[in-house]
């Protein structure tokens, strides 16, 4: 198995000129991949800020990855909860953090639209306002 960086993922998943991209289709396509979620955060990070990709063709591009037999995401549970998630609507970033933290009892944000959105998809552990705990 091979674990791949985030240039790898954003040259497989665009028009990107790379002059390894050959090299790179080929990998993607023939090899054991290993994409974790920190690679996975910043893909979407790159081709969200710096290639402009709407974010329904970022969820369908993920979908791609999901559905190919070779590669693999790690951690395997939080990232395929975490890619559910972003398609119903979180960012992929805080699905991330909320499906990376199922041991904790919950998740504290000051983000409002995170907690409404969280609470409508019935993320575990819940997202809850900073303001809600007792200290």
């Amino acid at each position: 198995m091979i674990a791949v960086d985030t240039n790898i993922i954003v040259t497989f998943l665009t028009e990107r000129d790379d002059p390894l991209r050959d090299k790179i289709l080929a990998l993607m396509k023939q090899k054991l991949i290993l994409v974790t979620a920190t690679v996975l955060l910043e893909s979407e990070w790159v081709l969200r800020a710096v290639y402009h990709v709407p974010r329904d063709e970022i969820n369908q591009a993920f979908r791609l990855l999901q559905t190919m037999p070779n590669i693999s995401f790690y951690p395997s549970d939080a990232v395929a909860k975490a890619l559910i998630w972003a398609r119903r609507g979180l960012d992929l970033p805080d699905a991330c953090h909320v499906a990376l933290s199922s041991d904790a009892d919950e998740f504290v944000t000051s983000d409002r639209p995170f907690i409404r959105r969280s609470a409508e998809f019935g993320v575990i552990p819940s997202v809850n306002s900073i303001q809600e705990i007792d200290l």
